[in-house]
């Protein structure tokens, strides 16, 4: 018998590692690669993870951003690298239907009111009330 050469369990006499030393030495590895890769690609890296989360193909992510343009459709603002412009796949969360491409800040306040139309409607007229004041 062998032992695990970073915890000193015994393995295999196939093994150097235990099971959990090598899951969380692949886990490390991914974590590292995709770090690399999201430096190095970060444009392909983000259309893997559209095609994966929201099961869009290249040509339906391409006629998102062609869609959206430069700037977010509701705050007008132009995309950035910035944190709050960076650009959002905007989405349904009962249905999952991709609607749109917005800022990640517009998209954060339509999550905040629970896409509920209603309130939407209230907090902008609670806003329009308050504005001369």
């Amino acid at each position: 018998m062998r032992t695990c050469k970073h915890c000193g369990v015994e393995v295999g006499p196939r093994f150097q590692m235990c099971d959990k030393c090598r899951v969380e030495r692949q886990r490390k590895a991914t974590k590292a690669y995709m770090a690399k890769a999201r430096n190095e690609a970060p444009e392909r890296i983000a259309r893997i993870k559209a095609r994966a989360k929201y099961r869009l193909t290249d040509e339906e992510l391409d006629h998102l951003l062609e869609a959206a343009g430069e700037t977010c459709q509701i705050c007008l603002r132009p995309f950035t690298e910035e944190q709050d412009t960076k650009r959002a796949i905007d989405h349904h969360h009962s249905t999952g239907k991709v609607r749109g491409i917005i800022c990640t800040k517009c998209n954060l306040g339509i999550g905040m009111a629970n896409e509920d139309l209603a309130r939407m409607e209230r907090m902008a007229a609670y806003l329009r009330h308050h504005q001369s004041t």
